[in-house]
């Protein structure tokens, strides 16, 4: 997907597809010239799908990693995006935190039990001042452990301050970093920044992937 700034002169066909998202003061446009609408296959059931044209019933093919199905990765990271741009916007009551493990985990159900513990006592120390609304974002480090970056809103205050030692407290499973979102334009694609490189195997065939690069990983150049 090609993204032109504003500032640049775009023409749209008046027979294109237009899609306008509007994610509070970030409007998205995207115009496509031609569309496949037909379908070609009907989904039966998790596992199977019949092939319109033959008849013919099928297995889905299961990816076995995060490279193996980019474009859904893609799909992913947008709906991600659309997410955090629609909810935050970079005021003064709004951090970005990212929550580490001092002992390393590779059992995301704890994690998850983890930051559910972790957002109650947050909200039980404020709940007398404000509401408080979070997006976590669950993430591997290449060994397979796992940290959290969490966007926070303090619904009813106009600016708030966490001292580190108090966040890192009531996480109390490691280290704490915090974010501020001040001057941040892109709230989305800011926090897609910290997220892993996905690596893109060389036999890759799908639609140009933007913003990729190259980096030497054992004295081979990969794209990530």
């Amino acid at each position: 997907m090609k993204i032109t700034r504003l500032e640049d002169e775009i023409t749209i066909k008046d027979d294109s597809t237009v899609t306008v998202t509007k994610m509070n003061h970030i409007v998205e446009v995207q115009h496509m010239e031609k569309r496949n609408s037909s379908n070609h296959i009907r989904k039966l059931d998790s596992e199977r799908y019949v092939e319109l044209s033959t008849g013919e019933i099928k297995f889905f093919e299961r990816s076995e990693t995060r490279a193996d199905n980019l474009n859904s990765l893609r799909q992913t990271f947008k709906k991600l995006r659309y997410l955090i741009n629609n909810n935050f916007s970079g005021c003064s009551n709004e951090l970005f935190i990212t929550l580490t493990y001092a002992k390393q985990t590779k059992d995301h159900l704890q994690v998850g039990k983890d930051y559910d513990s972790f957002l109650k006592r947050l909200k039980r120390k404020y709940n007398e001042s404000t509401s408080i609304d979070a997006i976590r974002v669950l993430e591997p480090h290449a060994s397979g452990c796992y940290h959290l970056h969490v966007l926070l809103r303090f619904n009813e205050l106009k600016s708030i301050y966490l001292p580190n030692e108090l966040l890192a407290t009531l996480w109390g499973n490691g280290f704490v970093s915090i974010q501020s979102l001040k001057d941040v334009d892109n709230i989305g694609a800011y926090v897609s920044a910290y997220l892993s490189d996905i690596e893109i195997p060389d036999d890759y065939e799908g639609v140009a992937l933007e913003n990729s690069v190259e980096k030497q990983v054992n004295g081979k150049t990969k794209k990530f």
